[in-house]
């Protein structure tokens, strides 16, 4: 996979300079102020976008690889435009270890939807499969090969591992916290259909 990029000076300071759109929650929720001034933070680690990630290294494995497509500006408006808030029900007084991690499942999430919605129903299906689904498996219930470039790109994202089993065939599956999620994004016939292929 790609190595990640160098994040720049001057795109650290365009965060930091970014005024927080006025419907954006996390203000409420990190009791922050709508734009850089005297009271608030002078680095990347004090930026409310950073304390809600929250240094959770699965957290930032997932965000990573959106900073190859947007700036951490741009990022950071995209969390705010999708009302996130809302939808993870993040507040102050439930904030915890998962936040960072969901925060950042769905800000990958919201970038596939929007560039590749077909891996993330690739995703979804194989969220049906908590120990994880081998190749030839995959070709049988998806009908073809044309789920390799979904594969890829999930890959690229963090949103897809694997494994070798012990005659070194490829195994894919997600990380637990993942799974829920993942069956979410499927329609019912998807999971009828699958649910059938399982038993």
């Amino acid at each position: 996979s790609k190595a990640p990029r160098n994040i720049n000076p001057q795109e650290i300071h365009q965060l930091l300079r970014c005024k927080i759109p006025k419907d954006c929650k996390i203000r409420q929720t990190l009791n922050v102020s709508s734009s850089i001034d005297r009271n608030s933070p002078k680095t990347l680690l004090d930026h409310p976008f950073t304390l809600l990630l929250g240094g959770h290294p699965q957290a930032i494995s997932l965000a990573a690889p959106l900073l190859e497509y947007k700036s951490l500006k741009e990022l950071f408006l995209d969390f705010c435009r999708s009302n996130m808030m809302d939808a993870l029900e993040i507040s102050t007084d439930n904030q915890n270890s998962s936040t960072s991690l969901r925060v950042s499942l769905e800000l990958s999430i919201n970038h596939m939807k929007n560039t590749n919605p077909k891996a993330l129903n690739f995703f979804g299906f194989i969220g049906q499969f908590p120990g994880g689904i081998g190749e030839f498996q995959i070709t049988q219930m998806w009908g073809d090969n044309s789920w390799i470039p979904f594969k890829d790109a999930l890959i690229r994202a963090s949103l897809l591992v694997y494994k070798t089993d012990a005659n070194g065939k490829f195994i894919y599956n997600m990380l637990p916290f993942m799974t829920i999620r993942a069956g979410e994004l499927l329609d019912e016939d998807d999971k009828l259909r699958y649910e059938f292929h399982q038993k």
